[in-house]
């Protein structure tokens, strides 16, 4: 008998996951849940911590406010937009504190949101990575059939994580990188806008505990930073990226 084409086999398990939903399938969704379950929850914990201040957490961010967000900063950004109604939509929502632009995010969309922070001197952007293409150490599983297998970090088949290391400018992971770095090339400053990457170096699932501590520093560390800037434009300093 002739082996199955690959075409035919992709089809049909294809059509056995049901396309789309079987990409997104209950472990995707349930990561989605419970992130937006812990946004939700660091939102109230930063309304007891800080009762002064103001927070709102929301779905999306439209492009048109990321397109204002940019043209703030230089009249040539921010101009192209074809959907009026286009926008991002983080999986644990958008966290503001409503006198400044603290924003925390749990989501792929880094390039925007850098857009919409490129005025800030601080970027919350954190990302929760879970599963066994994002091994920081080896590890061994056991088969349904008894049979021990070891996943090993380094694997070019297996671990993506190098990947993603480019939103953090390969910066080590596990690390609040909240606040901007600023490096000097030739006579000019660069700021660097880089997401902080968490995972899991088991390749298990995250704790919720875990990743509300992890929000609530990167939150801190946004307040500390939006309070450094307003100090500067109380004392008649610029209110400035360094």
């Amino acid at each position: 008998m002739s082996k199955e084409s690959q075409t035919s086999r992709l089809t049909r398990q294809h059509k056995r996951s049901k396309g789309a939903i079987g990409i997104f399938g209950r472990e995707a969704k349930a990561h989605d849940a419970e992130v937006l379950a812990v946004a939700r929850a660091v939102v109230e914990s930063l309304r007891r911590e800080f009762p002064n201040l103001q927070f709102r957490h929301r779905k999306s961010v439209g492009k048109k406010e990321i397109n204002a967000a940019l043209r703030k900063i230089d009249i040539e950004l921010g101009q192209t937009l074809f959907l009026v109604d286009a926008n991002i939509k983080p999986d644990g929502g958008v966290v503001e504190v409503l006198d400044g632009n603290a924003i925390e995010r749990a989501h792929k969309n880094i390039s925007e949101i850098a857009n919409f922070m490129l005025a800030e001197s601080h970027f919350p952007y954190v990302l929760f990575l879970e599963g066994s293409n994002f091994l920081t150490q080896e590890v061994k599983v056991t088969r349904p059939d008894g049979r021990e297998v070891v996943l090993r970090y380094d694997s070019g088949e297996l671990n993506r994580l190098d990947r993603l290391t480019a939103a953090n400018y390969g910066m080590p992971i596990n690390t609040n990188l909240c606040k901007n770095k600023f490096i000097q090339h030739e006579d000019a400053s660069v700021m660097l806008q880089a997401a902080s990457i968490y995972t899991q170096g088991s390749g298990m699932g995250w704790d919720e505990s875990d990743m509300t501590r992890i929000m609530l520093d990167i939150s801190r560390t946004s307040l500390q930073m939006l309070g450094r800037d307003l100090f500067k434009q109380l004392s008649g300093g610029k209110r400035g990226l360094a």
